[in-house]
């Protein structure tokens, strides 16, 4: 910082305050206007000899801004996962008699379908009637009946499927020729409350006395039923469901009998309650002697050809 002291002899001689609180005299050459004199500008002046040494300006360290320490921001707490508890249904259960090869549905992605993983889609939130011909004689299982009464319930998300390796490796195909907007749709979620017992999906085929479907694969949250009497998925259909809370007779009576080697599995009756809605959806799929279907078909999975 300069402090101007006094004019001598067209020079003024400043005092130079530097960053250590020490003063420097500095003569410094001046212009005369009129009465005053102005003081010039340390660029435009050749630097002053005092003895033999030339005295240069001494430049003024700016002063370093201190910069804030950055508030980390907090991160948001993971919440625990809701643990699933459903009254039980009040059913009994019996049993099939299962031959040969038996499956260990468990590691197998064609039966235990959540080790595909699973990716929401975009399309239309609708039953759809299908182009095409119709078997007038075919029964699949009414995906209205799992409701009762049934119902066509609200549609509220839709789902493809991994292929047999994973998510990772692509998705599963489906029909060709169908509009874009539909989307190619592997399962479908249901409006549900909470609570509400769930049903075997009713068809026109029954596998033993009062037994419309079999369980091949089950966990508290997920289920895999065939309607064909095969410990597999190859032939007939095949009906899975998430998010549902399984009944506990149901999912012990499973356990039991894969436990015992799969030659027995649990049998359902045509209609049966087999647990209930875990939340406000269910997801559910349906194939047909193996290809996953698209669950918003109206004929066949809703309403058969013959009533």
């Amino acid at each position: 910082m300069l402090f101007p002291e006094r004019a001598i002899a067209g020079f003024t001689l400043l005092l130079l305050l530097n960053s250590t609180g020490c003063s420097m005299p500095i003569l410094v050459q001046s212009e005369e206007r009129g009465d005053e004199q102005e003081v010039l500008d340390p660029s435009e002046r050749p630097p002053l000899v005092l003895g033999d040494e030339p005295v240069e300006d001494v430049p003024v360290e700016p002063e370093v801004p201190v910069q804030p320490t950055p508030v980390q921001p907090e991160l948001p707490v993971e919440p625990e996962p809701v643990a699933i508890t459903c009254a039980a249904t009040g059913e009994t259960y019996g049993t099939v008699p299962i031959p040969g090869p038996h499956l260990t549905p468990e590691r197998d992605p064609d039966v235990n379908i959540r080790l595909r993983g699973r990716k929401e889609i975009e399309g239309l939130k609708e039953l759809i009637d299908y182009p095409g011909e119709t078997d007038p004689q075919a029964m699949p299982p009414n995906l209205s009946t799992i409701f009762n009464p049934s119902r066509e319930p609200t549609i509220v998300g839709l789902f493809q499927i991994g292929v047999y390796q994973g998510l990772s490796h692509g998705l599963e195909g489906g029909p060709a020729g169908l509009p874009e907007a539909w989307g190619t749709v592997h399962l479908i979620a249901f409006a549900t409350t909470p609570g509400e017992v769930l049903h075997a999906p009713r068809s026109g085929y029954t596998l033993a006395p009062d037994t419309g479907t079999i369980v091949v694969y089950a966990d508290k949250d997920f289920l895999t039923l065939h309607y064909t009497p095969e410990d597999s998925i190859v032939r007939g259909y095949v009906f899975h469901l998430f998010e549902v809370c399984v009944d506990e007779n149901l999912l012990a009576s499973y356990h039991e009998l894969d436990r015992s080697g799969r030659e027995l599995l649990p049998g359902l009756g045509h209609n049966q309650p087999l647990g209930r809605a875990a939340g406000n959806r269910i997801i559910v799929g349906i194939r047909d002697s193996g290809s996953f279907m698209d669950p918003r078909a109206i004929r066949g999975w809703w309403r058969w050809p013959n009533g």
